[in-house]
């Protein structure tokens, strides 16, 4: 049976998903109230709430400013992508030496998913799903924080600045090219098409900030 969620671990859910698509603007005001009527929870779980974001950076926690959704602007692309690109490479390392034939069957089931889409647009939660899936292969709990953060930082770049989605073929073209360099255990083609993904990604958001 799953274990319930306790209330301080909704309230984070909730809080965070509405900072990572900036319905919570970055530099926003966050006070114990409005967080309280938005989820529905107590001051306690709320408090919990913020100090677990504020561990993720996601939120800044001054005791006399007060809290804020942590700062992101354009400034950061540079950086932000710059480190991605450096960690795929990183993650294809661990991942090839890890990899075993469940893991590919993750990704069948991935590109069968995408498949059933009618949506031309790809779909975001497969493609957290299989970044998820790789860093659980490599095992390593620090490169999963580290990386988990620049993730984070990325999907908020893609909403503040609404940049195009990936299309539903390429998202299954990636897909199907990451299974086959697993199942060859091909650590180069990993790292290629990994590193291409995050690139592909930057375009967009540079695209969508030129306009």
């Amino acid at each position: 049976m799953a274990t319930q969620k306790t209330q301080a671990q909704q309230a984070y859910e909730m809080i965070r998903n509405k900072i990572i698509s900036v319905e919570l603007r970055p530099g926003e005001m966050l006070t114990e109230q409005s967080l309280i009527e938005m989820t529905g929870f107590g001051r306690s779980p709320v408090r919990d709430a913020l100090q677990w974001l504020g561990q993720e950076d996601l939120v800044e926690i001054s005791p006399r400013r007060g809290t804020f959704v942590s700062q992101l602007n354009f400034d950061d692309v540079q950086q932000i992508f710059d480190l991605r690109q450096a960690l795929e490479r990183v993650v294809a390392d661990a991942v090839i030496t890890r990899v075993t034939p469940a893991h590919v069957l993750v990704f069948d089931d991935l590109i069968q998913e995408v498949g059933r889409r009618d949506d031309p647009e790809s779909d975001s939660s497969i493609d957290s799903r299989f970044h998820a899936t790789l860093l659980e292969i490599t095992g390593n709990r620090y490169l999963n924080t580290f990386y988990k953060h620049l993730h984070d930082a990325s999907l908020r770049l893609f909403h503040l600045t609404r940049c195009e989605m990936e299309t539903r073929a390429d998202q299954r073209a990636t897909l199907i090219a990451v299974r086959d360099a697993l199942a060859d255990k091909d650590r180069d083609a990993l790292e290629r098409i990994l590193t291409e993904h995050v690139q592909d990604f930057r375009r967009r958001v540079g695209g969508a900030i030129s306009r």
